[in-house]
């Protein structure tokens, strides 16, 4: 198969081969890594990739992309040293690499396990380094991300993520703020988990009084204003709008 044609999964597990090969120490991150800690995987077309280096040592990696097909020729290297992330294309496949040296890279290389992806295993970062990532970015699905992945895994470290936040940034206004936003998402699904669950004998209501859901399979959809959940069917949402 022609280097320049193949499959995205492809990309994945060349990228992955050439650097174990090479002995960087490094992790898959972003909606690969999050497959592995949500329960649905929203799909991407990049690839990202934590190299657990400095950058000057991890400047390697770009060789090893260009070896692969990548195109690394109008790299700005003083951008990359300053922002310490660097973005290649190979074909139209975006690929981030993100060097991390201090506590992160050490909490990185050390706490890095394998993942699964396409049926493919991969290492992937652990659960606390993607949530720094995403904070590190703050868009507004990162923070959807940081909900869902303590939806499945309240335990995770959240006070390392500060910390290293803290570490890596400093603690001007805007990481401060960013660490309240994390406590106060803790608290919410922390209250959330403590709700019993929906059972079929909570399902007596529907969207017209004394009417019965066709199916059994009920929304269950937390409504904090009504401080109860949704015993619509499943399908309801959009349905019954006037």
């Amino acid at each position: 198969m022609d280097e320049t044609s193949k499959s995205f999964l492809d990309k994945v597990i060349s990228i992955d081969k050439a650097l174990q090969d090479a002995n960087v120490p490094f992790g898959v991150s972003g909606a690969i890594a999050l497959s592995n800690y949500v329960r649905e995987y929203r799909g991407t077309d990049d690839i990202d990739i934590g190299v657990f280096l400095p950058v000057e040592e991890g400047l390697e990696i770009l060789n090893i992309l260009s070896g692969l097909g990548a195109s690394t020729d109008d790299i700005d290297l003083d951008i990359v040293r300053r922002g310490e992330w660097v973005k290649v294309y190979w074909d139209d496949t975006p690929v981030d690499i993100f060097f991390a040296s201090t506590e992160v890279g050490r909490r990185g290389a050390e706490t890095t396990r394998p993942g699964n992806f396409a049926g493919t295993q991969i290492p992937i970062v652990s659960a606390e380094v993607l949530m720094f990532f995403k904070m590190g970015f703050n868009r507004g699905q990162d923070w959807l991300d940081i909900r869902a992945m303590l939806l499945e895994d309240p335990q995770i470290d959240t006070q390392w993520v500060s910390e290293a936040l803290v570490s890596e940034y400093g603690s001007r206004r805007g990481i401060r703020r960013r660490i309240r936003r994390l406590s106060v998402i803790r608290r919410s699904v922390a209250q959330q988990l403590a709700k019993p669950p929906l059972t079929n004998s909570d399902n007596t209501h529907s969207y017209k009084s004394g009417q019965q859901p066709k199916n059994n399979t009920i929304c269950g959809h937390w409504m904090p204003i009504a401080k109860r959940r949704c015993v619509l069917p499943a399908d309801h949402r959009g349905k019954h709008r006037r």
